[in-house]
């Protein structure tokens, strides 16, 4: 890999795709490496308290969902649709979307004073709220 970056373009491609990419891994490698030194560093092994294991856990969830994270944006950013991240997030994505939609609609509805439409859709998913409070509307 580092072999085939040759030139100053090449350079500049990767350090703009990973400028949001690397300085959480670089945090998270320093929050790594700073639980290892408090507890295991060079010093005789020792048994530590449950409160101690919590926080040491929480310590360690952090750093995997920080490199997890980025792991999963660097996958983003190349277009790997057919990893199980990248297809939760996009799934999650569109869910997203759907309820900002649909949230939106609601918004319309209320301001134009809809209420009854605005009560048939509070019990509706996404696409059914959608669908009813943007279809057109006879004009009477």
């Amino acid at each position: 890999m580092l072999n085939s970056i040759k030139t100053e373009n090449q350079r500049m491609t990767v350090e703009i795709g990973m400028d949001c990419i690397m300085p959480r891994i670089e945090i998270a490698n320093d929050i790594l490496y700073d639980a290892w030194e408090e507890f295991f560093g060079n010093v005789p092994q020792q048994s530590i308290s449950a409160l101690e294991s919590e926080r040491l856990g929480r310590i360690l969830y952090a750093a995997f969902d920080m490199t997890s994270n980025a792991i999963r944006e660097y996958h983003l950013m190349l277009g790997h649709y057919d990893l199980d991240t990248v297809e939760r997030f996009m799934e999650n994505a569109e869910h997203i979307t759907k309820t900002i939609e649909a949230k939106k609609a609601i918004e319309t509805a209320r301001k134009e004073q809809r209420f009854d439409d605005i009560k048939k859709a509070m019990t509706l998913d996404n696409e059914a709220v959608i669908k009813l409070l943007t279809s057109e509307v006879p004009e009477e």
